[in-house]
């Protein structure tokens, strides 16, 4: 019996439909080997966005206790690629100053192949510091007036400064000092208490009787400082420490 036209049709086109099935299945499931592999790959691999954050992360626990902090991770090579540790990786940095600035941040991955790589990165400290209220002159003492209080990003400073408004009182300008700027102990000396030719008081001891007597300082002397006094008993050039406003102590 013959079959009807259209299952003719059918069946002289069936290999054609079995191929083009066969065709589009490999398809998926080729797409689905690439995208398995990609997510597989992006799994494995520690992301540059992870890794900036973990930095961020880190340097805020290392340097919170210092004051209120601002931190910023610089721009890393888009064509770096690391694998992701076992465990967190290794972050350690060098300042041995604590007051953070321009830093590297070493980033260390021991597990098998193992990587290290350094991240640059900036780290702004602030803190409330004694500043000038004025411009300060070489020569001059300071005075309770001369010191207001100010926030200061201490990471820009790259020299020892102070912080007790107490022990400022008296210190003489050795460099000049802009307004608004904090005392840096270089740009300061201890206050002059004897100038060259005054008359002072010249204190030894010998074991618990003190033996007083008069003097003339050949030099000026400030706190602390040892000077050349002529004793003027006996016209003798001996030195001694300034310890008071016209006051000197002979070992």
């Amino acid at each position: 019996m013959e079959l009807p036209s259209v299952y003719k049709t059918f069946f002289a086109l069936r290999p054609l439909h079995m191929r083009l099935w066969r065709k589009a299945t490999l398809g998926i499931l080729a797409a689905y080997s690439l995208l398995t592999a990609s997510n597989l790959a992006h799994a494995q691999t520690y992301s540059l966005a992870e890794l900036k954050s973990d930095v961020a992360k880190f340097l805020t626990n290392e340097y919170s206790s210092k004051g209120r902090i601002q931190i910023s991770v610089g721009n890393l090579d888009q064509r770096l690629r690391l694998h992701r540790c076992p465990q967190a990786p290794g972050m350690s940095t060098r300042d041995n100053t604590g007051t953070g600035g321009n830093i590297s941040v070493q980033v260390q991955c021991k597990a098998a192949p193992g990587w290290s790589v350094h991240i640059p990165a900036q780290v702004s400290i602030y803190r409330e510091l004694p500043v000038t209220i004025r411009d300060m002159s070489r020569g001059e003492q300071i005075s309770p007036a001369d010191i207001h209080w100010e926030t200061i990003n201490i990471s820009e400073l790259r020299q020892t400064y102070h912080t007790d408004a107490e022990a400022l009182i008296g210190q003489e300008v050795k460099r000049n000092i802009g307004q608004g700027l904090p005392f840096l102990t270089s740009s300061l000396d201890a206050p002059t208490l004897i100038k060259r030719g005054d008359v002072v008081e010249l204190q030894s001891q010998a074991g618990s009787i003190m033996v007083s007597t008069s003097g003339t300082a050949m030099s000026d002397g400030r706190l602390g400082q040892k000077i050349r006094i002529k004793n003027n008993q006996s016209d003798r050039i001996i030195s001694g420490t300034v310890v008071a406003s016209g006051k000197v102590t002979i070992l």
